[in-house]
């Protein structure tokens, strides 16, 4: 499944994402907006396999960014979170 949307601001984010029985089995964040540190991303990815969407994907993410003190750019939390959800239908 994919989701893409340009987000307030103009910076475009694409979440690729593989669903079995309603859980993310693979997923991919792209976009143009900026986050430091860049690993941050994978990490992000790392902690939403398995999850579905009853689960609490806002938080999964928001924990990431805060365990690595990891600044977004052009985009939030609450813009990924959307589209995570958003590529999960």
């Amino acid at each position: 499944m994919l989701a893409q949307e340009k987000v307030p601001g103009g910076k475009l984010i694409c979440i690729e994402a593989e669903i079995r029985d309603g859980r993310i089995e693979k997923i991919k964040i792209t976009g143009d907006f900026f986050l430091h540190p860049e690993d941050t991303i994978e990490k992000i990815e790392h902690s939403l396999l398995g999850k579905g969407l009853d689960d609490n994907l806002a938080g999964s993410i928001a924990r990431i960014l805060s365990e690595n003190n990891a600044q977004l750019i052009g985009a939030t939390a609450d813009d990924l979170e959307r589209l995570v959800r958003k590529a999960m239908l």
